[in-house]
């Protein structure tokens, strides 16, 4: 009875061996003789070429149509292949396009900081004041009686006290030049002496923002900001004054001091703020953000090159704006691309590249 069944099994196996075999062969037929008309294939059977829809015969899944190079662009991007995709499948994935046009690009630099009434950038502005004045005097000094053994030491103590109130400062948000304008000091008229920056009895609160270094080139003195206190759910306008110019080595942020002249409510020191700096960045190419790809090694979007052809493209990208992705190259004003549904897109162009490797290495 076993020997019946193994001979059974074995029957059965030939002729499904003999099924598949002449299936390959009549599709490689089908493939010679309609090299310029349409064809359909199965993804999960390549080899099975018929020149109509229908199912595949192996697992029963519908015919895709296959494009062929004659009539649409090779991918230039590896391990991606152009695509067909059709009207009725385009809706069913949700596809959407846009046109790829010229607009502003503007950047939001997002941080936060906290606020800091002008007591303590008084305080601190005029110890910079005394040791500068102390240096001086010390130096003028260091120069008359050199010949003194303990003047050295005199001199590079009050240096070293003039250094460390300057990086106070810095860290404070002042930049260089307001520092050197503490420096003109008058030594004949006790009353003429410099204007302390940042102190005016009208102007109690300064937010004290966090610019970190990959943004320090956008941040200039004057930029008008938006100012939000969580803890009164208020938002409020602010300038920024000045931009200090030390990093600090732990948060690699250099501190922006903000102006909040119009605040009439009531701050208390150290109260946590978030900052928005709008910046402006001229006109660019911009796309979509969920257009683009991201891989992690290149960006890929996909151009639609007929009403039903999709190629991929891969495209350099600049800043990440508030619109979209800025495009550094890859694309021109007029290509349309996919700004939804590309996932799938992206699924299927990887599949069918495997496929078309496979065919060419047959």
């Amino acid at each position: 009875m076993k020997i019946k069944h193994i001979i059974l099994i074995v029957i059965l196996a030939s002729v499904a061996l003999g099924a598949l075999v002449w299936f390959q062969h009549k599709s490689l037929v089908v493939s010679n003789q309609l090299q310029h008309h349409d064809l359909y294939y199965c993804p999960m059977h390549p080899q099975i070429l018929y020149d109509h829809p229908g199912h595949c015969p192996i697992c029963g899944m519908d015919l895709v149509k296959k494009v062929t190079e004659e009539k649409q662009e090779r991918s230039q991007v590896e391990g991606y292949a152009t695509i067909t995709v059709t009207a009725p499948q385009q809706q069913m994935i949700g596809l959407r396009t846009a046109i790829v046009e010229v607009k502003p690009v503007v950047k939001s630099i997002r941080t936060f900081g906290t606020v800091d009434s002008a007591l303590e950038l008084y305080q601190i502005q005029n110890e910079f004041i005394d040791a500068y004045v102390a240096y001086v005097n010390v130096h003028r000094d260091y120069k008359r009686i050199n010949d003194r053994s303990d003047a050295w030491g005199i001199h590079r103590d009050m240096q070293t006290r003039l250094l460390e109130a300057q990086d106070k400062l810095l860290k404070l948000g002042l930049s260089e030049d307001e520092i050197r304008r503490l420096q003109d000091v008058s030594w004949n008229e006790i009353r003429k002496q410099p204007k302390l920056m940042l102190f005016n009895d009208e102007r109690r609160y300064w937010v004290m923002a966090q610019i970190y270094e990959q943004d320090l080139s956008l941040v200039k003195a004057g930029q008008e900001v938006e100012v939000n206190i969580p803890a009164y759910h208020e938002t409020i306008k602010g300038n920024i004054v000045s931009v200090g110019g030390f990093i600090d080595p732990v948060s690699r942020s250099v501190t922006a001091l903000i102006e909040l002249s119009e605040y009439q409510g009531e701050l208390a020191a150290n109260m946590l703020v978030d900052v928005s700096i709008p910046v402006k960045l001229g006109n660019a190419l911009l796309v979509p953000r969920e257009a683009v790809m991201d891989t992690g090694l290149r960006k890929i979007v996909f151009v639609c090159k007929a009403d039903d052809a999709f190629q991929p493209r891969e495209i350099q990208t600049g800043w990440e704006t508030d619109d979209g992705d800025q495009v550094v190259s890859g694309l021109k004003v007029g290509d349309r691309i996919v700004v939804s549904g590309n996932f799938l897109l992206d699924s299927e162009s990887r599949v069918q590249a495997g496929l078309e490797q496979g065919a060419d290495h047959e």
